[in-house]
């Protein structure tokens, strides 16, 4: 790649603005993670040189929606909808929680760190067509990866926090540093519900908090808890609760770019 080609600077999920009282819990709970703006929480990097930015605003747009923004001023955006045409129900059994309810038993485990943010958009043949779109647009632009297939060969893509250098080849990418918040974009076989997810870290272990949330998908192989948040947006919101760990999951990638 040439060193004068955009690269991908800034990823925002836009959220409808409906509920002033739900926007201000939510963007309180996220705040040790990053830094309040207008109705915006921008995530910190684990590394200030790292791109892309990410944050999750509140405004007026009419559906959820995912919105990259390039270095040369131009962006692109994708729907968080289920236009398919066909329902779905998931297979796993889960009950969404108030916002206010799970950050009050969420309390004694702050999120210390945001691993990824992510959102699903539901498709049953094949990957979804602007989800590949999306691939083409973005891929020379930023790491852009696909899920390695040694791990599980899941339509699961990435894009990891990385420099300008590493984006335009001037630099080969050192995958064993922190690389955090990633991106995570899923085309969605298993139900017809659009999700966004925010994959945190938390305090205390999973021992501890998985009981506090019986309505979640509980997850004891992974060590994980997938708790589902009562929203009016038409998706589904999911806090993902993991335990703290100073490592990372990035060296998984060596193999798996996009150019």
């Amino acid at each position: 790649m040439e060193n004068d080609k955009p690269i991908l600077e800034n990823v925002t999920y836009r959220l409808p603005n409906t509920d002033s009282i739900f926007a201000g819990d939510f963007l309180a709970y996220l705040s040790p993670l990053g830094n309040i703006g207008d109705q915006s929480i921008n995530f910190r990097l684990s590394d200030t040189s790292y791109f892309p930015k990410s944050s999750i605003e509140f405004s007026d747009t009419a559906v959820p929606r995912a919105i990259f923004s390039f270095s040369d001023g131009t962006s692109c955006a994708i729907d968080i909808v289920n236009n398919t045409g066909m329902s779905k129900t998931s297979p796993h059994t889960y009950s969404p929680v108030t916002l206010k309810e799970f950050i009050a038993r969420s309390a004694p485990y702050p999120p210390r760190l945001i691993d990824h943010t992510g959102f699903n958009i539901p498709f049953f043949n094949g990957i979804h067509p602007e989800i590949l779109e999306l691939r083409e647009k973005l891929k020379q632009k930023c790491l852009y990866h696909t899920f390695p297939k040694h791990l599980e060969d899941a339509p699961w893509d990435f894009i990891l926090p990385g420099t300008k250098e590493e984006i335009s080849g001037k630099m080969s990418i050192d995958y064993s540093p922190k690389r955090t918040p990633k991106i995570e974009i899923v085309s969605f076989e298993k139900c017809s519900t659009p999700l966004i997810q925010i994959d945190l870290q938390v305090e205390g272990g999973y021992s501890k908090w998985n009981k506090l949330f019986p309505e979640a998908i509980n997850d004891s192989a992974s060590k994980n808890s997938w708790v589902y948040i009562q929203n009016d947006f038409g998706i589904d919101i999911c806090f993902v609760l993991n335990e703290f760990t100073a490592s990372d999951w990035s060296h998984h990638f060596s193999k798996s770019r996009l150019l």
